[in-house]
């Protein structure tokens, strides 16, 4: 099935249509998957349905959580952001099977992320690339940026193309650290979790004793420096150098940025947006990460949303150095890849942390799982995502009482402590897991 990218306006043009005929100032709802891409593309339907008049309630569900009948909710607008929100009329499903999805129109499942999707609908009504960076944040937290230089593709590229062409967005091709723009130098390799260097990450120390080695500098005039502060020939010796440590390939690869942030009130680009989304989330701080994506976050919000996100972020390395240097947590088979995070990661930074890793060189090719408890369930998080994988579990999970859920990239199943080993075993089996 090739694009079609004329079916899916026609389909957004209906369905404005129809919101706009119902819209008599009433309340409407968002029901939202709790990942990053379903929290930003929660905030661009949120600011599409304010505008056109109603009066919107989130609802962020985790990933585990059962459905939930929400047909006793009085709106007159439901809005399904990877969860199913009705079958209404007037109800906009996004990325959900029988709703609106990349596939549904011909496009690949990496060429359009829940926040992608959400933007074509705002943009399509009001004519402003005000919330590209929003949707490109969304692709980039579903990891569909590809290939050696990062890119994107499909509509996420269009978007992108679009924010670019109205100079509201920026691109090129660099280092790219975690916060490299914001932290001194050693300390944004020392956090850097993408790329990821081994026996480095984690460690601050390290990380200046090898600029420092090899004749790059901390300090000037007193202070430390950032990725910004370097010439030409330093970033060329900083890249070489660090390639050398890299998990997860090049470190010089396509960034994306606004053009129209005011650089005295927050400096971050759109990979390090979506990383803070991300570990506000990862950190229970889900109304906080909202108020960010919304732009409904005043000046003490973005400062404790850095604090917040740096503490959390700081702690996750910890731990995955921790789950990594135990060879009993991680079981690597010929094309295949456990993580058993048990006691040490939760749920919410398993999925993270998935990201993190999924990135890692040696893990391409292969299927990866991370193991975790949360509650009385055990979850695992199965990356990349195999049709047969997906079949496989939910017919088995009829018989265990799991319940399997596929939100792009991952596939995420929470079954009983007791029968999630039997379940395991069977699926593993049947569709290859390891």
């Amino acid at each position: 099935m090739s694009p079609d990218f004329n079916s899916l306006i026609n389909f957004i043009d209906e369905k404005i249509e129809l919101i706009k005929s119902q819209t008599r100032h009433g309340p409407s709802l968002i029901y939202s998957v709790e990942t990053a891409d379903g929290l930003i593309a929660s905030a661009i339907l949120f600011d599409l349905l304010r505008r056109l008049g109603t009066r919107p309630t989130i609802r962020f569900i985790s990933p585990l959580a059962p459905d939930s009948d929400i047909s006793s909710f009085s709106a007159e607008i439901k809005v399904g952001v990877g969860l199913s929100a009705g079958q209404e009329e007037t109800a906009i499903n996004l990325g959900v099977e029988g709703g609106l999805s990349a596939e549904t129109f011909g496009f690949g499942m990496n060429e359009a992320s829940l926040s992608t999707l959400a933007h074509l609908f705002r943009n399509r009504e009001f004519r402003s690339p005000g919330t590209s960076h929003l949707a490109v944040a969304g692709s980039l937290s579903s990891l569909m940026d590809c290939g050696e230089n990062r890119e994107l593709a499909g509509l996420n590229k269009a978007v992108l193309d679009e924010g670019i062409a109205a100079g509201a967005l920026g691109s090129e091709r660099r280092i790219d650290l975690s916060f490299g723009y914001i932290l001194p130098l050693h300390s944004s390799i020392s956090v850097s979790v993408d790329p990821y260097f081994k026996n480095i990450t984690g460690n601050s120390s390290v990380s200046a004793s090898i600029l420092s080695e090899n004749g790059i500098p901390l300090k000037a005039e007193g202070r430390y420096l950032t990725l910004k502060d370097l010439n030409d020939d330093q970033l060329e010796r900083l890249s070489m150098l660090l390639s050398g440590y890299s998990r997860s390939g090049p470190v010089k690869r396509s960034t994306f940025y606004q053009n129209t942030v005011d650089e005295s009130f927050f400096e971050w680009n759109i990979r390090d947006f979506a990383m803070i989304i991300e570990l506000l989330i990862a950190s229970g701080s889900t109304a906080l990460a909202f108020k960010l994506a919304s732009g409904l976050a005043t000046f003490s919000d973005y400062d404790d949303a850095w604090r917040t996100s740096m503490a959390q972020l700081e702690m996750d390395i910890e731990k995955v150095n921790r789950v990594f240097a135990n060879r009993q947590r991680v079981i690597n088979e010929e094309k295949s890849s456990r993580i058993i995070a048990n006691d040490i990661l939760n749920f919410r930074e398993s999925i993270m942390v998935m990201k993190w890793i999924s990135r890692w060189d040696e893990m391409k090719g292969r299927t990866v799982t991370i193991e975790t408890v949360e509650g009385t369930d055990k979850a695992f998080i199965i990356y990349p995502i195999s049709e047969e994988l997906v079949s496989a579990a939910r017919e088995i999970g009829e018989s265990y009482g799991a319940r399997v859920r596929k939100i792009y990239p991952f596939v995420f199943i929470s079954a009983s402590v007791i029968k999630a080993d039997q379940f395991y075993d069977l699926l593993r089996a049947r569709a290859g897991v390891p």
